[in-house]
């Protein structure tokens, strides 16, 4: 969609006097409807420049700006609720491929790291899932969880991947890691466990 900028000089001398245009009610009309959608467009993109200015906040706020782009987002007027939801990019090197934002009294944020794995090692997932069920107490956690209020780590096994996933729940963004501190949580397990992986 291509944009044209169109400027329209009116002058009341047009329509009175000894020779007005002809139709001027007409044309009158037609200029007035050409400003209000050019009016409406302009509200429409600084609509999306409110949205991109927002997803472009949160990645700096969250350490990922470069390298996650936004994947989607659901508002939900009734309950008052909003869920936005980031995609690593291709070439990103954290052991982060996604991550939702929820606001909805409490902030939420969830993210996951898909492992493919040469050959399912049955200690390593018993190890890996130890460390999970005692994260606390298995591994240096990051200084950006020590305090949260509510975290909780899982794992989903699949036959040729593994999903490890985290889910925090904080009275505000502000209180929320950043997603380098997550990856470094999500590669300690996946380190310590033993799993060979790729």
């Amino acid at each position: 969609m291509s944009t044209t900028l169109l400027i329209i000089d009116m002058q009341l001398g047009n329509f009175q006097g000894s020779h007005p245009v002809h139709e001027g009610d007409r044309l009158l009309e037609r200029v007035r409807r050409l400003i209000d959608k050019a009016r409406s467009a302009r509200a429409r993109a600084r609509g999306r420049q409110s949205t991109d200015s927002l997803f472009n906040d949160l990645l700096e706020r969250f350490e990922a700006k470069g390298l996650f782009v936004h994947n989607d987002m659901d508002i939900n007027f009734d309950k008052m609720s909003l869920w936005i939801s980031f995609e690593a990019l291709t070439g990103c090197d954290l052991y982060v491929h996604s991550f939702d934002i929820s606001l909805m009294g409490l902030v939420r944020l969830e993210a996951t790291y898909h492992v493919e794995i040469e050959k399912v090692d049955d200690l390593a997932i018993r190890r890996m899932r130890n460390i999970v069920d005692n994260v606390r107490e298995s591994i240096d956690l990051p200084d950006s969880f020590q305090d949260l209020m509510e975290f909780v780590v899982d794992i989903d096994e699949y036959e040729e991947s593994i999903i490890l996933g985290v889910d925090i729940t904080e009275e505000s963004l502000d209180y929320l890691p950043l997603v380098p501190d997550i990856s470094i949580l999500f590669k300690q397990i996946l380190d310590k466990s033993g799993l060979k992986y790729f």
